[in-house]
Formats: structure tokens, C-alpha cells, sequence
């Protein structure tokens, strides 16, 4: 919890969460207005461990932070399945990058797995230049 001790994570609206798996890249996002912690695979994972360990964690920062639990009672847990999937092995970091750029800007997750060559392009350029584009 070293990396939050300055940090309220109750005080952000959204916080997203880069997994990383053996070999693979997924996304959590922790919804704060939405009373929801998802998970976003690009090849359809599980993803109940990672939201289970995700939820512990928030508990525990809470206490440690406030004292008290933080209450997740009325919280949805989601592995979203209707989001576009990956047609490779090595696609997984440029997907993950994208469904954060989506729920980052309250877009929709209807892109293709033929787009990720432009999607690269795009990181490449928000890179360089130091903006999402």
C-alpha cells in the first residue's frame, strides 16, 4: 500500500488498473460513481480473482486509511464479456491501453481487432508528444 499513502483512491471517480497476467495484460477499473469494479480481458478471462483481490485491497486501504472497512456490500463485480477480443498472442498491452483510453473518455468499447495497427500508431504519437491523442 506503499504506492497509495499519499493517495485517497475514494476521492478519484475512476481508477483504472493495468493486470498484468504470465504473458498476458488485462484491466480493472474501480467505479467509484458506479459502485463497480470490472474487468476487462481482451482474450475473455476469468478475472473473479483478480476483482476479489482488487476489492481486498480497497478494504484494506480503507481501514488503514479511515479506520474503517470500506463497504462493498452494494457493489457490482463484472468480467465484461461484449468488448472486442484479440485475434493474436500479442495484441493484449494495445487493447488494454484502448479500453482505458474508452473508459477514460466515456466512449464505447466497439472497436476492431483490425484496428490495433493504428491503435499502436496512436500510443506511439501520444508518447512522443506527451497527450493522449
Amino acid at each position: 500500500m506503499r504506492w497509495t499513502m499519499k493517495v485517497d483512491l475514494q476521492s478519484f471517480d475512476i481508477i483504472l488498473v493495468p493486470i498484468h497476467l504470465p504473458g498476458h495484460w488485462a484491466l480493472s477499473i474501480m467505479d467509484m460513481r458506479k459502485k463497480g469494479m470490472y474487468y476487462f480481458d481482451s482474450m475473455l478471462g476469468d478475472g473473479r480473482d483478480c476483482l476479489r483481490e482488487l476489492r481486498e485491497f480497497l478494504v484494506l486501504e480503507s481501514v488503514a486509511k479511515r479506520s474503517k472497512a470500506f463497504n462493498t456490500m452494494d457493489w457490482t463485480f463484472l468480467s465484461v464479456k461484449t468488448i472486442p477480443t484479440q485475434m493474436n498472442g500479442s495484441d493484449c498491452g494495445v487493447f488494454l491501453c484502448r479500453f482505458a483510453e474508452c473508459i477514460a473518455r466515456d466512449a464505447d468499447t466497439d472497436f476492431k481487432a483490425a484496428d490495433m495497427n493504428e491503435f499502436r500508431k496512436k500510443i506511439v504519437q501520444g508518447i512522443k508528444s506527451g497527450k493522449l491523442i
